[in-house]
């Protein structure tokens, strides 16, 4: 709550902001969305939570994704996308078990 009361509406102002210029970076409009995947820290907050959700028009939110395993699968995105030789570039995402 002291959180919320401190930081909350300069934090989902700018939250705002940055939402809606990656959904501009991808010609997409909040209509568009059909999931909203969370992951991490942040996405635990709830008023995090409730902004998303409101945001996105009441759409529940997916809190089951594996941390590290969307991380791993951004950078394979990433680097398939960073390839420059598009003839010959191949996307594999295996799963991976980290060892203790």
């Amino acid at each position: 709550k002291k959180f919320e009361k401190l930081f909350g509406k300069k934090f989902l102002a700018d939250l705002e902001i940055i939402i809606a210029s990656l959904l501009r970076s991808a010609d997409l409009k909040k209509i568009d969305i059909d999931e909203v995947v969370v992951v991490g820290g942040s996405s635990r907050v709830p008023l995090i939570q409730n902004f998303l959700r409101q945001y996105f028009g009441n759409k529940d939110l997916n809190k089951t994704v594996n941390a590290d395993e969307s991380v791993a699968t951004g950078a394979a995105i990433l680097a398939n996308e960073l390839v420059k030789d598009k003839e010959h570039r191949t996307l594999a995402v295996q799963e991976m078990i980290q060892k203790p």
